[in-house]
């Protein structure tokens, strides 16, 4: 099983990646904006819950990306 622990800088870098805001991926994992805030500075660490979730939504988003550009 793969540890899903990620850093601050790994979420900020995951967001950015997906073109999202931080309020923007708050709304897409059901989150409050606060929360990303604080797991990009380091100051809280995401439940292993949430850290599903952003694993989840990466996985979704890169399927829909890989797609997308096969239809180019």
């Amino acid at each position: 099983r793969r540890d899903l622990a990620m850093k601050g800088e790994e979420i900020k870098a995951l967001r950015l990646r997906l073109g999202l805001t931080q309020t923007e991926l708050a709304a897409e994992i059901g989150v409050h904006l606060v929360s990303v805030a604080r797991w990009e500075t380091g100051g809280i660490t995401p439940i292993p819950i949430v850290q599903r979730a952003l694993a989840d939504l990466d996985a979704r988003r890169s399927r829909v990306q890989a797609k997308a550009s096969q239809g180019d």
